[in-house]
């Protein structure tokens, strides 16, 4: 799940660097496609 508004998260960790480090699960996951889902 993304963000629907980057302003709202700019004092949160989503705007913190990314840590880079090659021992870690979440660096080693690929986005291979996306859906924008629309809610009414």
């Amino acid at each position: 799940m993304f963000a629907d508004d980057n302003k709202k998260y700019l004092s949160t960790d989503l705007s913190k660097d990314i840590d880079e480090n090659k021992n870690f699960v979440s660096n080693k996951i690929k986005l291979l496609k996306y859906e924008e889902l629309k809610i009414k």
